[in-house]
């Protein structure tokens, strides 16, 4: 049976605000391919996490308040 990787992926990665753009990236990178079982999206998921570059996340950090900017002005709506 096939894991359902987006649905998997996001039980096993909490979604908060700085933390769903690492995430994300985290998810595409790791669910690009279907998975025979959890523990090869477990696998996917903790190499993808450690391909995190620091510029990647110096970029994140930086962008947060334009995105929070964004939550406030659509009164914590849906923006991009």
């Amino acid at each position: 049976m096939l894991v359902d990787n987006a649905n998997a992926a996001n039980l096993l990665i909490p979604n908060a605000t700085v933390q769903s753009s690492v995430t994300g990236g985290i998810k595409e990178k790791a669910c690009q391919k279907p998975h025979p079982n959890v523990e090869s999206l477990k696998k996917a998921l903790k190499k993808a996490w450690k391909e995190i570059t620091l510029d990647t996340l110096v970029k994140i950090v930086d962008n947060f308040p334009k995105r929070l900017k964004a939550c406030i002005d659509v009164k914590g709506g849906h923006f991009e």
